[in-house]
C-alpha cells in the first residue's frame, strides 16, 4: 500500500494537528485558592473529581486531534495506490483496453451477455482519463481492429463505440491483439497500459503468446462470473460429400456436452424434401451423434439446416451444410498404359454415371475438379502434385508401370524414402495360372457381392501380375490378393484421401478376370466407397466466421447481377476476380454464422455456409490464478483498474471521519456535563 497527497503544497498544514495540544495546554486553568478551617473533606474531594477528569479530558483531547487531523488530510487529497505509486507526476497516461469480441463472449450471464459486461468494464478503464491521456480500443476479433488508427484523445468516441459494439462468431488469437496494442504503445511516451477485459476463454487464453515490452503494465479484468454450461451442435457430416442423384446419403449431426452433467437433446435435421427429428443422449464432456439418411432426387446445391433447443448460449445451436448433388461422376483417366485405360474408359461409360476426362502427369492441377483419379500406367513422376490432390480428399486408383521405384509409392504416402537402392514394380507371368482371394470380407466394398446375386468379385484367373515392394511406414489394408500372398487390391491412408493400389491385369491376353461380370460392379463399388470418404470439411462451400465467402461461376456474370443474402439481409460489396475459364465473386467478411444464398436475378446459384468454430462452444474460462501466471495483474472490475492506474481518493473516507470524530467529541463533552 502507498498514498500519494494531490496538493503536495499544502503538506505544511500537517503541523497544525499539534493546536488542539496546544491549546489544551495552554487553556488549563489554575483553582482559585480559599481558607477554610478544615480542607481534609475538600481535598478527599478533588482526589476523587481528578481520578474521574483525568480519562475523560484525555479522551476529549484525542478526539478533537484526531477530528483536526481528518480535516488536515481532507484538503490535502491523498490517493491510495494498491500495489506502488504511478510515475512521475505531469506524465500522461497511454491506455489501450483490449476488448474480447469472439463468439463465447456472447453467452448470456444472467440478464446481460459477457459482451455487454465487457464493454461496460472497458468503459469503467477509460473513465478518468485527462486530456492529457491517450487511449484506444482494440477488438479481438479476427483479425484484432482498432477503433481509432492510432491512440488519441477522444475519449468520449471510444465510450460510444463501446456502447453500439456487438459480439461476432469469430474465433481470434490473442497474441494478435496483444501485439497491436504493443505497436502503438511501443513510441508513446509517459505511462504505458494494456488492460485485458474477456472471459479468457481456456480453448483461446491457454498460450495467449509472448512479446509485451516490460515497460508496459498488463492487467487482465474477467467477466465470467460462473461456470458456463453449454449443448452445441458441433459438426455435420454428409457421405458421400457430394453425392449423386438418388443416392443413398447419409447425415450424421454431432453434438457436443460441455458440461458436468449428462444431457439429453433433440436434433431436428431440414435436408431437400427430408425433415426429420433424432433424439440423442449426451454424457457428461462427451458427444453424441444422430444419424439420418436420405437420397436427393435431382442435381444443384441442397441446404442442410440441422438445430437443437435454445440455451444460455445460442450460437452453436444451429449447423449448416450445402451438399452438392452431381449429375455425374467425373473420372480423371491417365493413359500412360493405352490397353488398361481404354478398358477403365469402357467400364466407366458402361455404368451410366461415371464420366472420364483424360489428365496429365505434367499437371497435376487439372485433376483437382475430378471426384476420383484413375492412372494407368503411371511411373511415378512429379509425386509431390499427387500427394497434393490425395491431401486435399481425391482418391486415387494406381496401377503402376514396371519398373516404377517404391520410392514413388513412399513420396506419395508420406513414408520414409526406402534404402538405396529402391528396388521397385516389377511385372510377374508365373507358369500357372493366378488365381484371387478376398482379404477383407468385412470391407465396404464386398457389401455388393454379399448375398452372391453379383457374383464372386475373386473369380476368374489371370496370367501375370506385379510384384509390390514393401514400404516401411505405408502399411495398406489388402482388400483382394493372390493365393500365394501378393496385393491385388490394397488401400494405403494418404493425408485426407485414399490410394488404391491395383494390380489386376485387364488387358485380354492376361486372362479371364476383366471380362466376367463381376469387374463391372466391383470397378463401380470401388470408385463409389472410396469417394465416400472424401471430407467434407475440405469442400469448398464451408466457412468460418471472419472469412469472405467465394463463388465460381463459370458462365459469364457481371458483379452488379449477382448478390449474396443472408436471410433478407445482403452482404455487400462483392468483388470478382478470374478463375480459369470462369469468374470468382468474394463478398466482405462474414462475421456472423448462419446461410448465405447466392442470388442471379431470382435464380439461386449456389450457397456459402459459416458454422461456428467448435473450439467457440467450450465455454470453460481460466481462473484468476491461472491469469496471473502470465505475469498480468488478474483484478475484478474495470473500476478496480482505474483505482490501481488513478488511486483510490481517501477524501470522502477522512470527511467522514472527520464528522464522526466530532460527533463523538460532543457526545463524550455532554457526558462530561452530565457528571
Amino acid at each position: 500500500m502507498s498514498i500519494l497527497f494531490s496538493n503536495m503544497a499544502l503538506v505544511p498544514l500537517a503541523a497544525l494537528i499539534a493546536l488542539p495540544i496546544l491549546i489544551h495546554l495552554f487553556a488549563r486553568a489554575r483553582p482559585p485558592v480559599y481558607r477554610y478551617s478544615s480542607v481534609e473533606f475538600i481535598r478527599r474531594l478533588v482526589r476523587e473529581t481528578r481520578r474521574l477528569r483525568k480519562p475523560r479530558d484525555w479522551l476529549l483531547l484525542a478526539l478533537r486531534t484526531l477530528a483536526f487531523a481528518a480535516l488536515i488530510g481532507l484538503f490535502l487529497r491523498p490517493l491510495l495506490f494498491g500495489r506502488r505509486l504511478p510515475g512521475a507526476g505531469g506524465q500522461g497516461r497511454n491506455v489501450v483496453v483490449i476488448v474480447d469480441a469472439t463468439a463465447s463472449m456472447a453467452w448470456a450471464d444472467g440478464s446481460q451477455s459477457r459482451f455487454v459486461a465487457a464493454c461496460t468494464e472497458a468503459a469503467e478503464v477509460l473513465g478518468g482519463l485527462s486530456a492529457r491521456d491517450r487511449a484506444n480500443v482494440v477488438w479481438l476479433r479476427a483479425p484484432p481492429r482498432a477503433v481509432l488508427p492510432e491512440l488519441g484523445a477522444n475519449i468520449s468516441y471510444l465510450k460510444d463505440s463501446l456502447r453500439r459494439a456487438q459480439v461476432s462468431a469469430e474465433s481470434a488469437e490473442p497474441a494478435d491483439a496483444l501485439r497491436l496494442a504493443a505497436d502503438m504503445l511501443r513510441k508513446a511516451e509517459g505511462r504505458k497500459e494494456i488492460c485485458i477485459v474477456s472471459d479468457f476463454q481456456k480453448t483461446q487464453w491457454q498460450t495467449p503468446g509472448e512479446g509485451v515490452p516490460a515497460d508496459i503494465a498488463v492487467s487482465a479484468v474477467s467477466v465470467a462470473r460462473r461456470e458456463a454450461e453449454n449443448l452445441a451442435l458441433a459438426r455435420i457430416d454428409v457421405l458421400p460429400a457430394r453425392p449423386l442423384a438418388d443416392e443413398e446419403v447419409a447425415i450424421y449431426c454431432e453434438v457436443r456436452n460441455f458440461s458436468a452433467a449428462p444431457k439429453q437433446a433433440s436434433v431436428f435435421l431440414e435436408a431437400g424434401e427430408l425433415r426429420e427429428r433424432q433424439p440423442v443422449s449426451i454424457a457428461a464432456w462427451g458427444r453424441a451423434s444422430a444419424a439420418f439418411k436420405g437420397r436427393f432426387k435431382s442435381a444443384g446445391v441442397v441446404p442442410v439446416t440441422a438445430s437443437i433447443g435454445e440455451d444460455a448460449f445460442a450460437m452453436d445451436n444451429t449447423a449448416w451444410a450445402a451438399v452438392r448433388v452431381k449429375p455425374d461422376l467425373q473420372v480423371g483417366l491417365l493413359d500412360a498404359d493405352a490397353a488398361t485405360a481404354a478398358c477403365w474408359r469402357r467400364a466407366l461409360l458402361a455404368l451410366g454415371w461415371a464420366r472420364p476426362l483424360t489428365v496429365s502427369a505434367d499437371n497435376w492441377a487439372e485433376a483437382g475438379g475430378c471426384d476420383a483419379l484413375m492412372l494407368a500406367g503411371w511411373a511415378g513422376g512429379q509425386p509431390e502434385g499427387l500427394r497434393a490432390l490425395l491431401t486435399n480428399g481425391l482418391p486415387v486408383i494406381w496401377l503402376p508401370a514396371p519398373g516404377t521405384p517404391a520410392a514413388a509409392l513412399a513420396a506419395v504416402c508420406g513414408a520414409p524414402a526406402p534404402a538405396a537402392p529402391s528396388p521397385a514394380f516389377a511385372w510377374e507371368q508365373p507358369r500357372d495360372p493366378l488365381r484371387l482371394e478376398i482379404a477383407a470380407p468385412d470391407d465396404p466394398l464386398f457389401r455388393l457381392f454379399a448375398g452372391g446375386e453379383y457374383g464372386d468379385p475373386a473369380g476368374g484367373v489371370l496370367r501375370g501380375r506385379l510384384s509390390v515392394p514393401a514400404v516401411p511406414g505405408a502399411d495398406p489394408r489388402v482388400l483382394m490378393r493372390y493365393t500365394e500372398g501378393t496385393p491385388a487390391l490394397a488401400r494405403y491412408r494418404c493425408g485426407g484421401g485414399t490410394l488404391v493400389l491395383w494390380n489386376l491385369a485387364v488387358r485380354p491376353d492376361a486372362g479371364n478376370w476383366s471380362g466376367r461380370m463381376e469387374f463391372l460392379p466391383l470397378l463401380g463399388e470401388l470408385l463409389l466407397t472410396e469417394r465416400a470418404r472424401e471430407r467434407a470439411a475440405l469442400l469448398p462451400d464451408a466457412f468460418r466466421p471472419g472469412e469472405s465467402l467465394a463463388l465460381r461461376l463459370e458462365r459469364p456474370t457481371l458483379t452488379e447481377d449477382l448478390t449474396l443474402m443472408r436471410g433478407a439481409a445482403p452482404l455487400a460489396p462483392l468483388s470478382r476476380r478470374a478463375a480459369g475459364a470462369g469468374s470468382e465473386f468474394v463478398s466482405p467478411p462474414a462475421p456472423e454464422t448462419g446461410l448465405y444464398t447466392w442470388r442471379l436475378g431470382d435464380e439461386t446459384v449456389g450457397y456459402s455456409v459459416v458454422n461456428l468454430p467448435p473450439e467457440e462452444s467450450d465455454l470453460r474460462c481460466l481462473s484468476a490464478p491461472a491469469i496471473a501466471r502470465s505475469g498480468w495483474s488478474a483484478l475484478d472490475g474495470g473500476r478496480r483498474v482505474r483505482d490501481l492506474r488513478d488511486g483510490v481518493p481517501l477524501w470522502p473516507w477522512l470527511l467522514g471521519l472527520a464528522a464522526l470524530f466530532g460527533l463523538m467529541e460532543t457526545a463524550t463533552a455532554w457526558w462530561a456535563a452530565k457528571t
